[in-house]
């Protein structure tokens, strides 16, 4: 049957071949519409006589058991139950408009949920160890979290660079109370172009203030809360 099969498909290329050179030179020609519809009744012959070889081959052939390879399994069926949990837990936050705040991220501070931080005002402090302006400015985001704590109001700092221990020492030595993570932040966050760059998201998710000045950002938070 395979033989029989290779013959008739070395014949329909040729056929194919001769109609196409007929109907491209000549399309108005007689030779041209005969070409046309012997090709339309050939794509339609060669189909069914196509179709009709396989079901030969494979009612000829003994059935073979269907064995489900690993890579036919789909990625989201092929895990345990607790990475099906880390998995719910990672697409939370993203829905929530936050990435990175898993425990495993964190160095320091008060653990964050994405989930937690709707219908909040968050300031992200982003900073570098090695960036000496980085370490300088971290008392001064304190007291701005001192000042509003008591509010809707949620303040962390996202160490870009690698994870390091050097970052929790830092913490402890600057007497930071506020939350330390390794590149956590705002899924839509802007782009930080240098260190220290800070930005604050209002209640809404919206980016309210993206630059290096603490007052500034101090205004934003303020203009950010929800009015009385």
């Amino acid at each position: 049957m395979r033989p029989i099969i290779a013959w008739f498909i070395v014949i329909s290329l040729v056929a194919a071949a001769v109609g196409a050179v007929s109907i491209y030179k000549f399309p108005d020609s007689i030779a041209g519409e005969v070409s046309l519809a012997a090709w339309e009744a050939l794509q339609e012959r060669s189909i069914e006589l196509w179709n009709k070889a396989r079901e030969a081959i494979k009612g000829g052939e003994e059935k073979e058991e269907v064995v489900t390879k690993q890579s036919d399994v789909p990625a989201e069926l092929d895990q345990t139950p607790s990475q099906i949990e880390e998995h719910d837990k990672k697409r939370v936050l993203v829905e929530a408009g936050w990435r990175a705040l898993e425990g495993d991220n964190r160095y320091s501070g008060p653990k964050i949920a994405g989930k937690d931080l709707k219908g909040k005002v968050v300031l992200v402090y982003v900073w570098n160890i090695d960036d000496l302006d980085s370490v300088k400015m971290l008392p001064r985001i304190e007291q701005i979290w001192q000042s509003f704590k008591h509010k809707k109001f949620v303040v962390f700092a996202s160490h870009r660079g690698g994870k390091s221990d050097r970052v929790k020492r830092v913490a402890g030595q600057k007497k930071v109370t506020f939350s330390f993570y390794e590149d956590a932040g705002f899924v839509k966050e802007p782009k930080i172009l240098s260190y220290p760059t800070i930005y604050v998201v209002d209640t809404k998710g919206k980016v309210v203030y993206h630059g290096k000045s603490d007052r500034s950002a101090t205004e934003a938070v303020v203009e950010s809360f929800p009015r009385q």
